[in-house]
């Protein structure tokens, strides 16, 4: 079984296993150096994201080390997991500065005229900008330093908030309230059985990942190589498995009522993780929205006049109509509700949380931790640091205090929300939907400079809760994760200035060498300015949307805490209603599946795990269910990298002289 956190601090005397060793070392500088160009002219050619999960590269590490004849330790492998991955997400990081750049001076910013509002410490302007797109090394130019410093600035300033918002969280959702986090312990649980090998368990594991191997090469990736022979090339970069969309069936029976179901079976794998109660509530909450919420909309013919609802409408459509024009001002209420009313309901896990870091400044093994008001203090002088930034950027007329509210306490409570919502589920809730644009709208400020300053609401920290729990279950101090933590930043953003920088000097971006610069930019550049406008003129923020949504919230929130007794539903519903929807780079809402389809499928694995595989093999099951779970994804995620790898090769001969 996976071993939890008893008490807050680690005791004193426990033995705790080295992570960072030259071994771990050596297999983050090969991610951050090797695999990061890898990613970058990956989306340089597919404006999509190489799909290299972590447990691919954990795979190949253990089974070299072991061929060596030198063991990986648990704590090694905890350093791989969690710092794998993030060693490449920092490898668009110097990317993005130009894609600002091409998005300010493109046809539609012009056409819409957001390029007149866009100042120059967002993207070179000018005479500037003429000498960049001639100059043989892009970030050489003196127009770039007070951008890329912005930059920099605002990306450590919102780590160091990340860590202390998440070491709080940690003590207040993993020490005081107990919750399972089952994504992060079926992962922890993973690392013990590859560290450990006991036989029953690593048959589990490597038995699920050939079953999802088997099923990706049958199912997605030989459908997608004929796909590409019978159409004489690689003409898409992704594969996804057909959704049943059945909302036709109810064009004249319930107009606007939307219902539909996925077939991928990875989609219903990682429901075996989740309690029975927290999927219901999951579907409960994607089927009334989408299915009765959509259904009423159209009854009442409440859908605006530019998108009125016609017969045919498809399941994407209507999801995408509805979160752009009701459904994001709904989830405002919803979320703010999830977030003020369990505090004014029950403030005591979070007195609690105040009171273990109290206590935690005692001589430990660790060695010394800083007492709760210093984190409070020292995370409100960061904090005020990324406000001084952001209000100076404005010119110093950007109201102070709605700076303060939202930088201090909107990254505070949207953290609190979305690790609330992973404790308990396995996707969990991204964040709370415009935060940061719903309080510049409000602030009455009318200048747009504040539009583009790094004024974020930083969620960070969830991540960081995650990997304290697993660092607990590995036996590796927090001090040794921190450390770890803020090396591969400094050396992921250094290895993304260095491979953007030699990618511009092979060919200035965009360039018909990098095919997504000039076929899919344009498309993301309209896209961004459109919905630029749709922000600026308020028009996703409906006060009374966003007030239905709080009331309804507060009434599901009351009624599951005094009546049923289980508060974390209203958290459930949210993340249902928007599993399958996702937070593009160019900064909108858009599904990529179906929420109904994706909650009903957990929904089904959250039943056979807990009324077939539970009474099959008895106690057994806790300890296969995560090994299961992460070996089919394992076999899936070997199989779609292998094809992108195809993709990739493919794409690259179009620079061949031949």
């Amino acid at each position: 079984m996976v071993k939890t956190v008893i008490d807050g601090i680690p005791k004193s005397g426990q033995k705790y296993i080295k992570g960072l060793t030259w071994r771990s070392g050596l297999a983050l500088i090969f991610s951050i150096f090797v695999i990061q160009p890898i990613i970058i002219y990956f989306n340089l050619i597919s404006n999509t994201t190489l799909p290299l999960q972590v447990w691919i590269t954990i795979l190949l590490w253990t089974e070299l080390s072991r061929l060596l004849g030198s063991k990986l330790t648990k704590g090694e492998l905890f350093i791989l997991l969690t710092f794998q991955s993030m060693a490449t997400w920092y490898a668009l990081s110097f990317l993005n500065p130009i894609r600002n750049m091409y998005n300010s001076i493109s046809e539609p910013a012009k056409i819409l005229g957001i390029s007149e509002y866009i100042p120059e410490w967002w993207a070179p302007r000018g005479d500037s900008l003429k000498e960049i797109l001639k100059s043989s090394f892009v970030f050489l130019h003196p127009a770039w330093a007070k951008i890329l410093g912005i930059m920099l600035a605002s990306i450590f300033l919102a780590l160091c908030m990340d860590l202390i918002l998440g070491y709080f969280l940690y003590t207040l959702f993993v020490k005081v309230e107990r919750l399972p986090f089952p994504a992060a312990s079926a992962q922890a649980q993973t690392i013990l059985t590859l560290s450990e090998r006991p036989p029953d368990r690593i048959r589990a594991l490597l038995l699920s990942s050939l079953f999802g191997v088997i099923y990706n090469f049958l199912i997605k990736f030989l459908p997608f190589m004929l796909g590409s022979l019978l159409y004489g090339g690689m003409v898409a970069y992704t594969f996804a498995l057909p959704v049943i969309d059945l909302t036709y069936l109810f064009d004249y029976i319930l107009p606007g009522a939307s219902l539909s179901f996925v077939t991928d079976i990875t989609f219903y794998i990682s429901g075996l993780l989740l309690p029975l109660p927290i999927a219901i509530a999951q579907f409960i909450g994607a089927f009334s929205f989408y299915f009765f919420g959509t259904h009423l909309i159209t009854r009442f013919n409440l859908w605006p006049a530019e998108s009125q609802w016609v017969t045919g409408w498809d399941y994407l459509r209507l999801t995408e109509r509805s979160l752009l024009y009701f459904y994001i001002s709904v989830a405002i209420g919803l979320s703010l509700a999830a977030l003020i009313i369990p505090i004014v309901l029950n403030p005591k896990p979070i007195i609690r949380a105040f009171a273990i870091l109290k206590s935690s400044s005692r001589e430990t093994s660790e060695g010394r931790f800083l007492s709760a008001y210093s984190l409070l203090g020292l995370y409100l002088i960061i904090a005020l640091g990324l406000v001084f930034i952001v209000w100076s950027l404005t010119g110093f007329l950007f109201p102070l205090w709605i700076l303060l509210l939202t930088i201090l306490g909107g990254s505070f409570f949207a953290t609190y929300l979305a690790t609330a919502s992973l404790g308990i589920t396995f996707t969990g809730f991204p964040n709370i939907p415009y935060l940061r644009e719903m309080a510049i709208f409000f602030s009455g400020y009318e200048k747009r400079d504040v539009w583009f300053a790094p004024f974020s609401v930083s969620t960070g920290g969830i991540s960081v809760v995650q990997n304290l729990l697993q660092a607990d279950i590995c036996e590796v101090k927090h001090g040794e994760y921190f450390t770890t933590y803020i090396l591969v930043v400094i050396l992921g953003l250094l290895s993304s200035f260095i491979f953007v920088t030699l990618f511009w000097n092979i060919s200035p971006i965009p360039s018909s060498a990098y095919p997504a610069t000039i076929t899919l930019w344009p498309v993301d550049a309209l896209t961004w300015s459109r919905t630029q406008i749709w922000i600026w003129s308020g028009y996703l923020f409906r006060v009374n949307w966003m007030l239905l949504g709080f009331m309804l919230g507060s009434v599901i929130y009351s009624f599951s805490h005094f009546i049923l007794h289980a508060p974390y539903l209203l958290i459930s519903m949210i993340t249902g209603i928007f599993i399958g929807i996702a937070y593009s780079p160019i900064g909108i809402y858009s599904p990529y599946s179906s929420p109904i389809g994706l909650s009903f499928a957990q929904l089904i694995g959250s039943i056979m795990s807990s009324k077939m595989f539970t009474r099959i093999f008895k106690d057994k099951w806790s300890v296969y269910c995560p090994l299961v779970v992460m070996g089919i994804f394992i076999g899936d995620g070997f199989m779609e990298l292998l094809r992108a790898i195809i993709v990739l090769i493919v794409r690259s001969s179009w620079l061949l002289p031949y």
